[in-house]
């Protein structure tokens, strides 16, 4: 939306000024960040761990100052000694890394053009390498690409891609018909499941469906796959026709609906390991129809007898988003929400239920995503909090205690010559007299007793959450505030994430603003009275609905003097003729 954008750079002028007001602080000569540090910042993800637990294959992102966004490769990194490999090169987008069963080569999904294109078509295919020596090579070349996809043997594949065009889409070629027609589900092509044998090439289609599939999961014996399929283009904003989930085995294609009668709907989905089974990741809510504000919850299904059970959480907050499921011999690992931070847990099934232990070790308070090799014992996970740059770490998961820690990647090795800033989890009483709880950012140069400027950072969703980890990125510049004088507070308000169902569901039936706007001033009072704050210079920024907010904010108190907005809605009627669902 340009009129977001325009509001963005004038806010970003206005801070600016009320950082002047500040005055510079002295940090040392050389050691300053920039906004090219922002920009240019490696992030790390995707790992998989190889089926001899030696090695772990991941996706390393970063900008292209060239192309002027952000490109990912390919690393080989070694789990038993430090080395690591660059395995892909280039300015396309590689990502989706999986290792064959036998271990012997890896699989990727490519925007890299094929070998016969002389255009750079930028479609996503799937592409397979030796990852220890020689080129990748395609695997397959769909005119829509390749959606998502796995590995059923070592000599074949399940994917999910898109038919070829129809022959109503080949005749608004012809006429150089460029419109483009939202939500046309009559003539929006199905995404079907395809098995491709890895030695000759050959597709065979699998499933006749009309839909859309927008998730597969494929057991580990390669005779089964979980697949939800969307059955309207709109769902994700109007929510009246639900997804539909499919049990399918690969041998006969034979589909098999599940859930028709709970109001489950897959967000995740994670197979046993004897393939006897697999748990789901679901939203719950007690709204009747609107899947808006929701907390996760954890189920399994028994393939055998056909059988869905909720497992029992011990935990009234539920996952954290998808819960980062990892199947283990007798249960399964889970990140629990817990406020700013996730809880790791180890759940395993015993006779009367499920049994809980937190997962203990030496970065266990500030874990936010992890990856269990098949052994059950190899552990890769990224560590961080707001003060600490993210890295990833190899250990060894004992029972419920993470062992032999050793740091895996080296992201952002200019980022160790860089100033960091203090930070502080704080609370205070919001609306209905109810804790909030927040993150304090501090000026780089705080001397006590000082008095500084505050920037609110506001966090979109609503359901969403600002947790203690490591965030550097273009719309929240904390670190460019915090180093020009200012104080930086988010605040995760009534309505957000990882605070349980009532939390989460509170600002609706009339109460949106109502308990956000006087949450978020409670916090600002807080550190005004701690006589942190100047109450002279204070600022809001924040995108979507942080940026909501903040147009709220700046409009009903005038102690805010400036404002850094995007995509946040101003009028509510002109939204039906601005956005494009």
């Amino acid at each position: 939306m340009q009129p977001a954008r325009k509001g963005l750079v004038v806010g970003m002028a206005l801070l600016v000024f009320v950082w002047a007001q500040a005055g510079e602080p002295g940090a040392q000569k050389g050691s300053e960040w920039t906004v090219d540090d922002i920009l240019r910042s490696e992030s790390a993800g995707q790992f998989a761990v190889s089926p001899d637990g030696q090695w772990a294959v991941w996706v390393k992102s970063r900008m292209d100052t060239e192309e002027g966004r952000r490109v990912s490769n390919l690393w080989l990194s070694s789990l038993t000694e430090e080395r690591d490999i660059q395995l892909t090169r280039g300015r396309h987008t590689h990502f989706s890394p999986r290792w064959s069963p036998e271990g012997t080569r890896i699989s990727f999904l490519s925007t890299r053009p094929l070998p016969q294109e002389k255009s750079d078509a930028a479609r996503v295919q799937l592409w397979l390498m030796d990852p220890f020596g020689g080129e990748p090579w395609p695997l397959s070349e769909f005119e829509r690409g390749i959606r998502d996809y796995a590995w059923a043997d070592s000599d074949t594949i399940i994917f999910a891609a898109q038919e070829d065009p129809t022959h109503y889409e080949q005749q608004l070629e012809e006429k150089e018909d460029d419109s483009i027609v939202v939500e046309d589900e009559a003539h929006e092509p199905p995404v079907r499941l395809f098995r491709l044998t890895v030695e000759t090439k050959e597709v065979q289609r699998l499933t006749e469906n009309d839909d859309w599939i927008d998730l597969l999961e494929v057991s580990p014996d390669g005779g089964w796959a979980v697949t939800r399929h969307q059955r309207s283009l709109s769902y994700d904003f109007d929510q009246r026709i639900a997804p539909v989930t499919f049990l399918t085995n690969l041998e006969t294609g034979e589909p098999t609906r599940l859930f028709a009668d709970s109001d489950l709907i897959p967000i995740a989905v994670e197979w046993e390991r004897d393939s006897g089974g697999f748990y789901v990741v679901s939203e719950y809510t007690t709204h009747p129809r609107y899947r808006m504000a929701t907390i996760t919850l954890l189920y399994h299904y028994d393939r055998t007898r056909g059988q869905t059970t909720p497992v029992d959480l011990g935990w009234e907050r539920g996952l954290a988003y998808t819960g980062d499921l990892q199947a283990t011999p007798h249960g399964v690992l889970a990140l629990l929400a817990d406020g700013v931070r996730f809880q790791p847990a180890r759940y395993t099934r015993r006779e009367n239920g499920w049994e809980r232990a937190r997962v203990e070790g030496e970065h266990a308070g500030n874990i936010f995503g992890w990856v269990l090799g098949e052994d059950g014992e190899t552990l890769v996970y990224n560590h961080s909090t707001a003060s600490q740059p993210t890295q990833w770490y190899r250990g060894r998961l004992e029972g419920a205690r993470i062992e032999e820690v050793a740091q895996l990647t080296q992201l952002n090795p200019s980022f160790q010559e860089k100033p960091l800033y203090r930070t502080e989890v704080v609370h205070w009483i919001g609306a209905r007299e109810e804790e909030v709880e927040g993150i304090l950012y501090y000026p780089f140069e705080y001397e006590e007793g000082k008095r500084y400027p505050l920037v609110l950072e506001i966090h979109g969703g609503p359901a969403a959450a600002d947790l203690d980890a490591w965030g550097a990125h273009w719309a929240a510049p904390k670190l460019l505030l915090a180093q020009k004088g200012a104080f930086v507070l988010e605040v995760n308000y009534h309505g957000s994430a990882n605070y349980g169902l009532e939390w989460v569901e509170s600002i609706g039936e009339g109460n949106y603003y109502e308990l956000e706007i006087p949450d978020i001033e409670a916090g600002v009072d807080t550190l005004i009275e701690r006589g942190l704050v100047d109450p002279q210079k204070l600022a809001t920024m924040g995108w979507s609905n942080g940026a909501i907010l903040s147009i709220e904010l700046v409009t009903r108190n005038p102690r805010y003097k400036a404002a850094s907005v995007g995509a946040g809605d101003v009028e509510w009627i002109s939204d039906w003729a601005n956005v494009d669902f």
